[in-house]
């Protein structure tokens, strides 16, 4: 802010006498100066500044908006600052980009929204050199593979850790494995998991859907917290906040079981859940010994179970109504020849669901082409 010594004494006298003169003061303890070398040539031997009689102190690095200024103009005290700005943020977020339980693309896009914005903020006035390149990658490629649960000793590139890029070993039957796969692109080993999302549904390599039903359940529960300020609101009739669960949170927990070969466990489950959602709307819970289907009566909903069925019951109308070439009807064809029978209870399968279904219900399969009809058949009313 000044070109010389004296220009820079008489600038902080003159600020001095000005907010004294207005009742403020300069501070002497906080108030410091930095004399930019630039140019190695230049120097300003013995340089010193006063506030009054007190002595400024020199430093050669300070914080201004965040970013590091050194006096010799070089970054690199800035970008050890950045990386350890991103550390920070990846540390506070370690309970959840360390659970296992975490998807990566999770993750990664946490990754990419809380910790990489620290790590490049004020980036863009940089005049980087290979040397900041490399400490900003090994630092991001640490807190990649610290997310992945992978380390140096796995052998896995860089390239393999950054990309989505994985597949899974389909293991239906138990008498069919595959002793030290290995899948490649190129030279690259591609990561094996146990089970991924896809589609907003978790696929897992035994065919089983309990990854599925945990996952929709969160799903809802998510939806529902979102929710809670009119949820939980003791203002609000119960009426609407049942309209509102049956429009928000319940599709959130039925999306994708129109396919489930659903067993008792799971819909156990499922009822579990939403009953201690309708219990905390209706501001009641166990120690009140109020029946559920009393509970369901006020808020106007019906059993998820049930609505499960009308789903499922609904899709299989609409596969049904196909023409027999169509890609959806002929993997229905597929299901009894794929796997060959082994020792023990077959697993279930979704026909086997939709069979027992309809006999419940006593429906048969010619009703599926009248859709109209169908539909009204499988509709289940909300209890009022």
């Amino acid at each position: 802010m000044a070109e010389s010594p004296e220009e820079l004494n008489g600038k902080v006298e003159t600020w001095r006498q000005t907010l004294e003169a207005h009742g403020f003061r300069l501070s002497r303890s906080k108030t410091e100066y930095m004399e930019c070398k630039f140019s190695k040539r230049r120097s300003t031997p013995n340089l010193e500044v006063k506030v009054g009689d007190n002595v400024i102190p020199q430093y050669t690095r300070f914080k201004y908006l965040g970013s590091i200024i050194q006096e010799d103009g070089e970054i690199e005290g800035d970008v050890n600052h950045r990386i350890q700005a991103g550390w920070l943020k990846w540390r506070k977020a370690s309970g959840v980009l360390c659970d296992k339980k975490v998807p990566l693309e999770l993750k990664g896009k946490f990754y990419r929204t809380a910790v990489r914005p620290a790590m490049l903020y004020g980036t863009e006035c940089w005049a980087v050199k290979s040397q900041h390149e490399n400490k900003l990658n090994v630092a991001e490629m640490r807190m990649l593979r610290w997310m992945s649960g992978k380390n140096r000793k796995d052998r896995i590139r860089n390239d393999t850790i950054r990309s989505k890029t994985e597949y899974m070993e389909c293991k239906f039957s138990k008498r069919r494995s595959t002793p030290n796969l290995e899948v490649k692109v190129g030279d690259n080993v591609i990561p094996q998991y146990t089970r991924f999302k896809y589609l907003g549904s978790i696929i897992q390599e035994d065919g089983e859907i309990e990854g599925d039903v945990n996952h929709r359940i969160q799903a809802g529960w998510l939806k529902w917290r979102k929710a809670s300020g009119v949820l939980c609101d003791k203002k609000v009739p119960l009426e609407l906040k049942g309209k509102f669960y049956r429009t928000a949170v319940r599709p959130a927990m039925l999306y994708g079981t129109e396919c489930w070969a659903v067993k008792s466990q799971h819909e156990n489950k499922l009822n579990v859940a939403e009953m201690r959602m309708l219990r905390w709307m209706s501001g009641k819970n166990r120690k009140d010994r109020i029946r559920n289907d009393t509970i369901r009566e006020g808020v106007e909903v019906a059993l998820i179970t049930e609505k499960m069925v009308e789903s499922r019951l609904r899709w299989f109308g609409h596969v049904g109504r196909r023409p027999v070439n169509a890609v959806v009807r002929r993997v229905d064809y597929m299901e009894g020849s794929l796997i060959g029978r082994g020792r023990g209870r077959p697993r279930k399968t979704i026909g086997e669901t939709i069979k027992k279904d309809l006999e419940a219900n006593g429906f048969t399969i010619d009703m599926i082409h009248d859709r109209p009809l169908w539909r009204r058949l499988i509709h289940v009313a909300e209890p009022t």
